[in-house]
């Protein structure tokens, strides 16, 4: 009931989730065949409710549990999509279903769910309309063979750990089957004076350390010309916003990167119930990002451009956006022309900070398919 009435406020959830953690209370992600709309206590652990992810409206809930109810629990991905109005439950529903979990209890993999959901979504559609026309497949009374022989048709891949998390973020809004800071406890509590749940409570214009993984940045260019950020930070328990102005981001901009571990000392300004931190010193927590990048691999951002859209406005419009997002992240650029392919390597002055903003503008100008993110061996800290 508490984790229910606090569900939308995030930092909340995530407090709460983190301290059953600490009391070895198990935190299940939200599964078809379980989940109700909110929160439920099962045994000695708490599950996560549809509502709770993402994209699946009440509509798309409703049918879920309805389809459950009728003929009972889905024996498959297959039978889920013959059984549930998809005409309510769309393939970005779907989508974000897969990435939070909502699926493994059927025994498949996030990642091969990924590839093919669209195309079961398809075969599910075609059988409903067979069955409202009165037309009825060879395998009505064969279900065992037909969930069997669809079953195989789901590759058995998983996604890498940091993907499966980064997507469990963005549906549920925080972490369930693991945490990116596992393991590096001691280093933040080593740098900081204060949990970000914690600095929460103090008074305004308190000055504290904080420390943390970069999430998300958003860089601006003020009237004077110069690059300042706005970091979202975030701890085991929660995240805030660190405003880092262009002093300051001029002496540290290397620091500032997304999954980056630093540390933050900074003053407090609450203002309407808000809270953020104004940046006075900016640290590098090496021990945690030596942890970190000696089990990680580099990202490449690998953006294709089919010779359709390889006109000198697109490119200009490429080159501004790749300027008004500057990170770490190394940018290729593939050229397709006549079934081949050219790789060129950008220089490092386009170097970017992956966010949604910025795949989002590629995506816009280039098209939904010419964003790859993709992973080379990184030589590991010493």
């Amino acid at each position: 009931a508490l984790l229910t009435s606090i569900q939308d406020n995030k930092d909340k959830v995530a407090a709460f989730v983190n301290e059953c953690r600490r009391l070895k209370i198990k935190v299940l992600p939200p599964d078809v065949n379980s989940s109700g709309s909110d929160f439920t206590a099962v045994g000695q652990t708490i599950r996560f409710g549809l509502s709770a992810v993402r994209n699946v409206g009440s509509a798309a809930i409703k049918a879920i549990i309805e389809g459950r109810n009728k003929k009972g629990k889905f024996a498959s991905i297959t039978d889920f999509c013959e059984r549930v109005d998809l005409s309510v439950i769309n393939k970005r529903c779907m989508e974000s279903l897969i990435k939070a979990g909502a699926f493994d209890y059927l025994n498949y993999k996030r990642g091969g769910l990924l590839l093919v959901f669209e195309q079961i979504m398809e075969r599910g559609d075609r059988r409903q309309k067979d069955v409202e026309k009165g037309q009825f497949s060879l395998f009505d009374d064969q279900n065992d063979e037909k969930d069997s022989f669809f079953a195989e048709s789901v590759p058995d891949k998983q996604l890498d750990k940091g993907q499966m998390l980064a997507y469990e973020k963005e549906m549920l809004g925080l972490y369930v089957s693991g945490h990116p800071l596992k393991g590096l406890e001691n280093e933040l509590r080593q740098n900081s004076d204060i949990s970000l749940l914690e600095l929460r409570e103090e008074k305004d214009g308190s000055v504290k350390s904080v420390a943390g993984m970069i999430s998300h940045i958003r860089m601006i260019t003020t009237k004077k010309g110069d690059l300042m950020a706005f970091v979202e930070l975030e701890d085991m328990g929660a995240s805030l916003e660190v405003i880092v102005f262009p002093s300051l981001f001029k002496k540290h901009k290397d620091l500032l990167d997304e999954d980056k571990i630093i540390s933050v000392k900074g003053r407090l300004d609450k203002k309407e119930n808000e809270s953020k931190l104004i940046a006075m010193e900016l640290n590098d927590i090496k021990n945690g990002n030596k942890k970190v990048q000696s089990v990680n691999v580099e990202k490449i951002l690998l953006i294709r451009i089919n010779s359709s859209h390889c006109s000198q406005a697109n490119i200009n419009r490429l080159k501004d956006i790749l300027r008004s997002n500057p990170g770490q992240m190394p940018v290729f650029v593939e050229l397709a022309e006549n079934d081949s392919l050219t790789r060129i390597k950008i220089g490092p002055d386009f170097k970017v900070s992956k966010h949604n903003r910025l795949i989002s503008e590629l995506k816009e100008l280039l098209g939904s398919d010419s964003i790859i993110e993709k992973e080379v061996k990184q030589a590991a800290s010493v």
